[in-house]
């Protein structure tokens, strides 16, 4: 088996239309939904190329914010995935691959696979607004 994975776009969309996606009404977990919708196109590309709607976590955890002014999230998405001979810009593997933006990061890698359903892990790293301090 590959070492290195590509994400089945046609396939990971046809996912994403076809799964229930529970929205947390939390605070914080609503200030993620509202930020993926805010992202800059930089930010957005890897979700773009990879079929991913980041609005669509199947999972999401949020963590308390950091003194540094971050909020830290994880969660998952259902992907499908296929084999990739070479290392490409948006190959995944079990490893976590960091994709940085300055004002906000991700942390992605292959989680599991469990009925058929391929997992991606993710972590983000987001600016706390300043709607929430008051």
């Amino acid at each position: 088996m590959s070492a290195y994975f590509e994400i089945d776009k046609t396939l990971t969309e046809q996912i994403n239309r076809t799964i229930q996606t529970p929205i947390c009404e939390c605070e914080d977990c609503q200030y993620y939904y509202q930020y993926m919708k805010q992202l800059p196109v930089t930010a957005k590309e890897f979700f773009v190329e990879s079929g991913i709607d980041p609005e669509k976590c199947q999972e999401l955890w949020a963590y308390f914010p950091n003194d540094n002014g971050y909020t830290h999230y994880s969660g998952f998405f259902y992907i499908a995935i296929k084999s990739s001979p070479i290392q490409k810009s948006f190959t995944i593997t079990t490893d976590w691959k960091i994709l940085d933006y300055g004002f906000c990061s991700f942390r992605i890698r292959l989680e599991y696979t469990t009925d058929g359903k391929t997992i991606l892990g993710l972590e983000a790293h987001l600016p706390i607004e300043s709607h929430r301090d008051g």
